[in-house]
């Protein structure tokens, strides 16, 4: 789009960038099935529960940006 090789970008908001580059916004985000992400562990029960310092493995930049504060990801 920034080259105006194309009009418009559908994208999965996975991966869509949290700042966008000078030029490009969000226009529209279409209604979806359910968001949510699973929690599992063998030790807890909830997310909140986990202790200072925990250690989440996950792939996702998304998680990593919205996750727990006093996590540690990897």
């Amino acid at each position: 789009m920034l080259e105006q090789r194309a009009d418009i970008a559908v994208h999965s908001m996975k991966d869509v960038p949290v700042d966008f580059p000078e030029g490009l916004g969000l226009a529209v985000i279409c209604e979806r099935e359910d968001p949510r992400d699973a929690f599992v562990s063998n030790n807890y029960n909830s997310i909140e529960e986990l202790p200072q310092g925990a250690v989440v493995g996950t792939c996702s930049l998304r998680r990593q940006c919205r996750s727990v504060q006093h996590a540690q990801i990897s």
